[in-house]
């Protein structure tokens, strides 16, 4: 039997709400197929946890942090994080129940709960619904309210008090079904409501009349605190669930990731307005497409509010505010942008306003009736009314809703600043590994990472940032060295669990895909590097923004990171935005052609890039001649695999080498297919080099660029031989020696003081590997 795991999540800033909730739970009798906990936010200085009995249920209290309590769009944000952290360091994914502390629960959970996993597949988040009280602040309500209280007092008197009260429900539920607004004074939909009266349903079919008028008269603090007195709300079933963003106190979130989304805090004047749940789910929505949807799945409202606290007219602004910004977020968007923002608000304030003012107008002829009754059990209940529903208060609300016109920017702006950073993200398969690819909203900017992105070290992330270049990363184009640098960020990123991959789409050094193409128009007609190039077309050599980047990084709560890149300009350009940048030891190893070598001459050169050309004074200064040493020389010797005629194939270049010498001999004649497939294709390494030897044609310049190739080679062979890599590593510190008596070249010559090229370019590879070098 699937046992369903329920973690529900409550902001309490009152105690004995919270205990009617948890006492609800244990009079339903929850059915043994779920298992349920409690997070509870306290959100309360003087908070005191309610004293319960028999209750099993694990319970965890999140202390308040803070010298004040939080506002509510804060407390859902913070309680949110707390859930999501909890269940991720407890490896469990529950469906996270998040219900209003004043609501209540009876024994119809048992219908619906053991059943809401089989939803995961369909939907991310399920809004459930209410009965009793109405959501919505008691201004929204007042006027229903009102009207039916004086119908009802009035026909009170005309009955018999001693007579059993009559049941009306049949007339009430025509009233709901014709209506579905009918407790909302401001209902976009229709107004006839507000002219139709609901009648008080007796507790019992001997619920006398006298009793039903004391019912009233007890009741009437809470008619103003918010209580539906005359038409609570009853809820239909629900045999389609369709869309919906009104979430409220009585929610399901089955898909843990919209936890990630903020509950957007809009602030006009220092005033934060209300509504942040819906414009979560608006978020979650637009932003991230999750599927939210309304469900007949019912908790009972009782509210609970006293009439201080109701009628505060700071509030009443706040949640007038909320509801026209969230309607004009909704409406801007369901109208797919086409129409401005400003104009669908300006529509809203106008539309609400004009409800409010006719609402007012009503409310005062309510009161003015209440009056006429003469009745001494409405008095204080009517001088409570007057104090609050008064022209000077509804001016103060009208003139405060206006404002939004001035601020539609600066509400937008505020909105758009919650769009999440990471909209989606799926696996990347690839031949040699699986990455995460993320939707960050720019289709410029592609990030990749190995580890999921929250589990990335904030204080040490290690950031790979790649220019686009489709010539060679599409095209195949060899004169550059843009597709290898790709790979090896790739493999960087792979062997990593801190690692972050940015590709940026920035084509020319950021001058286009159109210009780049004149760049190298330029170069190939003119004989000129990239940097001259961009110069005869009168362009910067470099105008590469990487300010989104930052901000990505800044927007990830990223400190400090590893930068793996040979151009200082990245560097400069994220310390400029605050981020602390050090570069990362490890290289990207770089693979030379003889196409890209004069492009990877002008980056040093010119682009002040910090990469190393290989040559035989860097290699002899690097590593000076030590008495510790290991010799190597034929295939078959101790340590006979560092010899270039050893059997290690390896791939490189698209091409497979059966040794390093095939590969070194063949690049002598890069020009000359012929030969150069001749020699790819020998048997043996002997076989290569006598093929080698057999021509003259040799590549141009190749005495100055020798060194560079044997590097491609011997980097790529130890690198994808583990059990040879691991032979070179185990040498230390060790002079590696070739003990090559007839060449002084690469290896020791005759008197044992040769240049050996050859040991030195592997000792020179052992520190790329040793120090995790990137191929």
């Amino acid at each position: 039997m699937h046992k369903s795991q329920i973690l529900v999540a409550v902001i309490s800033m009152n105690s004995e709400s919270l205990k009617n909730l948890f006492s609800s739970f244990q009079k339903s009798h929850i059915t043994d197929k779920v298992e349920i906990n409690f997070m509870v936010f306290m959100n309360s200085l003087s908070y005191q946890k309610p004293i319960l009995k028999n209750f099993d249920t694990k319970i965890k209290y999140l202390p308040l942090s803070s010298d004040k309590h939080l506002d509510i769009s804060m407390a859902r944000t913070f309680l949110q994080e707390e859930v999501f952290l909890f269940c991720k360091k407890s490896h469990i994914e529950p469906i996270v129940w998040f219900l209003d502390e004043d609501m209540e629960v009876d024994q119809r959970v048992n219908e619906y709960l053991p059943s809401l996993h089989t939803y995961k597949n369909q939907y991310d988040v399920l809004i459930g619904s209410i009965e009793g009280d109405s959501p919505n602040a008691s201004f929204s309500g007042i006027n229903v309210q009102l009207l039916d209280l004086i119908h009802n007092l009035i026909y009170l008197d005309s009955l018999n008090d001693n007579d059993f009260f009559p049941n009306h429900e049949k007339e009430n539920q025509i009233l709901r079904e014709k209506y579905p607004d009918y407790y909302y004074d401001l209902s976009s939909r229709h107004t006839q409501h507000l002219q139709e009266v609901f009648y008080i349903i007796p507790l019992s079919s001997k619920e006398k009349v006298s009793d039903v008028r004391n019912r009233i008269y007890s009741n009437l603090k809470n008619i103003i605190s918010g209580q539906n007195i005359f038409r609570p709300i009853i809820q239909e079933k629900i045999s389609t669930y369709s869309d919906t963003l009104l979430r409220g106190g009585n929610t399901f979130v089955l898909n843990l990731d919209t936890l990630k989304v903020k509950n957007p805090s809009i602030r006009i004047n220092n005033q934060i307005l209300r509504r942040s749940d819906m414009l979560w789910a608006l978020t979650n929505k637009e932003f991230l497409r999750q599927k939210i949807v309304k469900t007949d799945f019912i908790v009972l409202h009782n509210r609970r509010f006293d009439i201080e606290k109701e009628l505060n007219i700071e509030k009443t602004v706040a949640e007038n505010r909320g509801s026209i910004v969230f309607n004009a977020l909704k409406q801007y968007y369901e109208d797919k942008e086409r129409t401005g923002f400003r104009l669908i608000l300006k529509k809203n304030i106008s539309t609400k306003k004009e409800s409010i003012e006719k609402n007012f107008l009503m409310i005062q002829k309510n009161i003015q009736r209440l009056k006429k009754l003469k009745n001494t059990h409405l008095d204080m209940f009517v001088e409570n009314l007057e104090k609050f529903y008064n022209q000077t208060n509804i001016n103060h609300i009208l003139k405060n809703i206006e404002l939004l016109n001035e601020n539609h920017q600066d509400v937008f702006n505020q909105f758009i600043s919650y769009k999440p950073l990471i909209l989606g993200s799926a696996i990347l398969e690839t031949l040699d590994n699986n990455f995460i690819q993320y939707d960050i909203g720019n289709d410029d900017i592609k990030m990749i990472t190995k580890t999921p992105i929250e589990d990335i070290n904030k204080d040490r992330a290690v950031v790979r940032i790649h220019s686009s270049c489709a010539n060679s990363e599409v095209f195949g184009a060899i004169d550059c060295d843009c597709a290898e640098q790709l790979k090896e960020s790739m493999n960087l990123i792979s062997e990593i669990d801190n690692g972050i991959l940015f590709y940026i789409t920035q084509e020319g050094r950021g001058h286009g895909y159109g210009k780049k193409i004149a760049i190298v128009n330029n170069m190939q007609t003119k004989n000129v590097d990239t940097y001259e190039a961009c110069n005869l077309l009168g362009l910067e050599d470099d105008i590469r923004d990487y300010s989104e980047i930052a901000k990505i990084i800044n927007s990830l709560g990223i400190k400090s990171i590893e930068i793996a890149s040979n151009n200082p300009r990245k560097r400069e350009s994220l310390e400029k935005e605050g981020i602390k940048v050090s570069i990362k030891k490890e290289k990207l190893v770089t693979l030379y052609t003889h196409e890209n070598i004069e492009y990877l001459i002008s980056k040093q050169k010119k682009g002040k890039h910090e990469i190393v050309l290989l040559d035989k004074k860097i290699l002899i200064e690097r590593y000076p001649y030590l008495e510790d040493k290991v010799v190597f020389y034929q295939k078959y010797d101790s340590y006979g695999g560092f010899s270039n005629f050893s059997d290690y194939p390896f791939h490189l270049q698209d091409k497979y080498w059966r040794t390093s010498e095939h590969y070194y001999q063949a690049h002598k004649f890069r020009r000359n297919s012929d030969i150069f497939n001749r020699i790819q294709g020998a048997k043996t390494a002997t076989e290569s080099k006598e093929i080698a030897y057999s021509c003259t044609t040799y590549y141009d310049d190749w005495e100055n660029r020798k060194i560079l190739f044997m590097h491609n080679a011997l980097i790529s062979k130890f690198r994808q031989n583990e059990i040879l890599k691991e032979e070179l590593l185990s040498t230390g510190k060790s002079y590696i020696v070739e003990n090559a008596v007839d060449d002084d070249y690469w290896g020791c010559g005759s008197d044992g003081k040769g240049h050996n090229i050859l040991g030195r370019l592997l000792m020179y590879v052992r520190d790329e590997l040793s120090e995790k070098a990137y191929y």
